[in-house]
């Protein structure tokens, strides 16, 4: 927590490893039912050159898994969204605590750094560090999401 001139530190809420992991488990499911209407496209149309189903049956079994396929593209789409907002809000979070973290080595360097500032430093170190791991993780499932809907 941010306030006019020194940050609070809180214990690292789950907020975000909560949010991750869900986005993990969602970011699987979607690619699972995506590649598995793909495999289905693919032996429909094996099943229309072999000639072993009709050309109408071929076409309304197409459009039904084509629907299917485009809901998944948009909570696809949705979750890409998410992430990129999460993204922007860590994006925040990281820049305020260099900013804070550079007042503080200001501070360090002229002789005038408390221990409560000395805590605060190491604090935000790790503070940073957590939000970075997480923000790898969001871009990696970002990676992952975009090349399974793209």
């Amino acid at each position: 927590t941010f306030t006019a001139d020194k940050v609070v530190l809180q214990k690292f809420n789950d907020e975000y490893s909560g949010f991750v992991s869900a986005l993990r488990n969602e970011t699987t499911s979607i690619e699972e039912r995506l590649r598995d209407i793909m495999d289905k496209l693919n032996k429909l149309s094996e099943l229309l050159i072999k000639g072993e189903i009709k050309e109408d049956l071929y076409r309304d079994i197409r459009e039904r898994l084509e629907k299917e396929r485009t809901k998944w593209i948009r909570q696809c789409n949705d979750k890409i969204s998410a992430i990129n907002d999460t993204l922007s809000e860590i994006d925040k979070k990281i820049s305020d605590a260099e900013k804070r973290k550079g007042e503080l080595m200001i501070k360090q360097v002229v002789g005038e750094l408390g221990d409560d500032d000395k805590n605060e430093l190491v604090g935000l170190d790790d503070l940073i560090n957590r939000l970075r791991k997480v923000r790898s993780e969001l871009l990696s499932l970002r990676m992952e999401l975009e090349k399974e809907c793209y």
